[in-house]
């Protein structure tokens, strides 16, 4: 369907967009929307508007006009899983789950859709299920770096080490190979690595890792991430926060390596 236009308001539109002043875009589509608000033109002009919030890190309002936009016609599977995405990013992760569930029941060989679901069972901590979806999406998509690093940290808190570090390397065989390589499987390598107390290889990882990331927001995003499951370990580690306070609270971590107190200090193998 032709969003019926006229010329000055597509062409006011169109380089809005193309100029990504998104605000102006935004405001055009709402309002021609609530001319006929109950129609199917009305409907596709929601649905792009909530394509041009969602661009614009206005996650709540994308939500809204993609529900306003379903309320008058189903949406298509490119809305529905950038709906799940706005969701994901306003932490309401039952309104995600319930779009994935809906494009994974109408595509259940679509291995993005059961990524997501299983990676919402690990935010969720519910790490069993999530490694059985996991698993799937591997059996679906045999190179999906992120399936791996996810399913490594899964097989890390329920404490089967061996298996998390399998999969991680096989994550940053994966993500070696990619354009622009991410920190991130090379980040929970290290820390398997620092708990099993295989420092020389956490070592190299961090190294590779710092190299993933090539500007300060990365690097900054990189030790937050660090801290982060740092911090989700803390209650089994009992030297998680000499880590922390070695590695992640100074700026130069990775030198923190080379220091004779942290490589003679004795590690546990055990994060239980």
């Amino acid at each position: 369907m032709e969003l019926q236009l006229d010329p000055l308001r597509l062409t006011q539109l169109e380089r809005a967009i193309n100029a990504r002043d998104y605000k102006p875009a935004e405001k055009l589509l709402v309002e021609e929307a609530e001319h006929d608000p109950r129609s199917p033109r009305s409907a596709k002009l929601l649905a792009i508007a909530g394509g041009i919030f969602f661009l614009d890190g206005q996650y709540l309002e994308a939500a809204i006009a993609w529900k306003k936009a379903e309320a008058i016609a189903p949406l298509d599977d490119r809305s529905r899983f950038t709906l799940a995405m706005a969701y994901v990013k306003l932490h309401r992760r039952d309104g995600a789950r319930a779009e994935l569930e809906k494009l994974a029941a109408a595509q259940p060989q679509n291995s993005l859709f059961l990524y997501w679901l299983g990676r919402l069972d690990y935010d969720a901590r519910k790490y069993s299920s999530a490694v059985t979806r996991l698993q799937k999406v591997i059996e679906l998509d045999p190179k999906m770096v992120r399936a791996y690093d996810t399913l490594g940290l899964c097989f890390d808190y329920l404490g089967k080490f061996d298996e998390a570090v399998k999969n991680y390397n096989r994550a940053v065989e994966l993500n070696r190979l990619q354009p622009r390589p991410s920190p991130w499987p090379h980040v929970d390598l290290a820390i398997s690595f620092i708990a099993l107390n295989r420092l020389p290889e956490a070592e190299k990882n961090l190294r590779e890792a710092v190299g993933c990331t090539i500007n300060s927001a990365g690097f900054l995003r990189c030790k937050a991430t660090i801290r982060q499951r740092l911090n989700r370990s803390n209650k089994r580690s009992p030297w998680i926060p000499h880590i922390q306070s070695h590695i992640i609270c100074s700026a130069g971590f990775i030198t923190a390596w080379e220091t004779n107190c942290f490589r003679k200090r004795k590690l546990t193998a055990s994060r239980s």
